[in-house]
């Protein structure tokens, strides 16, 4: 609870400080005259993105050991939920659709939270690789986006490398009594958790159609670019300003940074910095770079909340698929095989 009150307080404090001195008039009478007519185009470029990271998790699911049990339906319709839920509660729409699908497939809860683990992972290093374009896409304004990031870590060295250290510390400690830790009673208990969760991130292996993975990785990155593209369209802010698609993903991979902040659905973080990109990078005043900024968020804000809505009555309303009760379980030690069948049985 407390953590979600300090997650809208965040928001809420870096949402004033990005739209301090813009005059809240002329957001409202740019979105008044934008040209809706790329909207429909920008609600399907959203939804397709979303489809196609449902297509991918599926596969992920599709390589645990029991199999594929998870319908294209029941993914798509737990990213959705997933998504409407972090705009209320940050990160909880990864737990949300993780207890989706567990329940609708009858799937082990951790080996299904390996999967998400996974997925969020792929993105990671798809956001870090996405990064390096940014010296090609930005040529000659890299100077300017190199000055908002300068010492941006000044005066926390110490932090960091004490942080550091003692994390390497800890991990040290528990690989030096790893044994006892899994020979102790909670041990036993919590080892076919990890076991199963291991199985979730092993998926990246055992998936079907791995190079449809990176296929599916790639397309929806480009989805989200086009979407960093199409606000500027329905603005009028292209042509004024010399943009184009290359322009609106440096200004996607940008506010994606802003995403990973815990706010609800990014708020505050993500207007903070593409409204500092835009001013200062391509030189827009903060005005229209605010109107940007608010119409980008609050457009994916509306469109999360009745997707996930219609999701969630959907999944509701629909039966799920009919699955074998029995899990596929891997061959247990004899000390350990009854606890970890009782485990497996609680993790439903």
């Amino acid at each position: 609870m407390l953590t979600n009150l300090g997650s809208f307080v965040l928001a809420a404090v870096l949402l004033g400080l990005s739209l301090r001195g813009v005059e809240l008039a002329a957001i409202t009478d740019a979105l008044r005259t934008a040209d809706y007519r790329y909207l429909p185009l920008l609600v399907v470029v959203l939804f397709a993105s979303h489809a196609v990271r449902a297509w991918r998790w599926k596969l992920l699911l599709d390589g645990l050991p029991e199999g594929p049990r998870v319908t294209f339906g029941t993914s798509l319709g737990a990213v959705l939920v997933g998504y409407m839920v972090n705009y209320v509660a940050p990160r909880v729409g990864e737990v949300v659709r993780v207890g989706i699908v567990a329940r609708r497939a009858k799937l082990p809860v951790s080996s299904v939270l390996g999967t998400v683990v996974l997925d969020r992972l792929l993105d990671v290093a798809m956001l870090a690789i996405a990064l390096l374009t940014l010296p090609l896409t930005l040529g000659p304004r890299l100077a300017h986006l190199l000055a908002m990031t300068r010492n941006p870590l000044a005066g926390y060295e110490g932090w960091l490398i004490g942080l550091a250290v003692g994390v390497m510390i800890g991990a040290w400690m528990l690989w030096r009594t790893r044994r006892r830790l899994l020979g102790s009673p909670l041990g036993l208990r919590i080892a076919p958790l990890l076991r199963r969760f291991a199985e979730g991130l092993y998926t990246l292996r055992t998936a079907p159609r791995r190079g449809l993975l990176v296929v599916l990785t790639v397309a929806m990155w480009l989805l989200y670019g086009l979407l960093g593209y199409l606000p500027f369209l329905m603005l009028r802010l292209a042509e004024p300003y010399g943009l184009d698609l290359l322009d609106g993903w440096s200004v996607m991979l940008i506010g994606a940074l802003g995403m990973v902040v815990p706010t609800p659905g990014g708020a505050g973080s993500y207007h903070v910095l593409v409204i500092e990109a835009l001013t200062r990078i391509f030189g827009m005043p903060r005005d229209p770079a605010s109107t940007y900024a608010v119409l980008s968020h609050g457009a994916q804000l509306v469109l999360y909340a009745l997707a996930g809505v219609a999701a969630l009555v959907g999944l509701s309303l629909s039966k799920p698929p009919e699955v074998p009760e029995e899990q596929a379980l891997t061959p247990e030690d004899p000390k350990t095989g009854e606890a970890a069948a009782s485990t497996v049985q609680d993790d439903r």
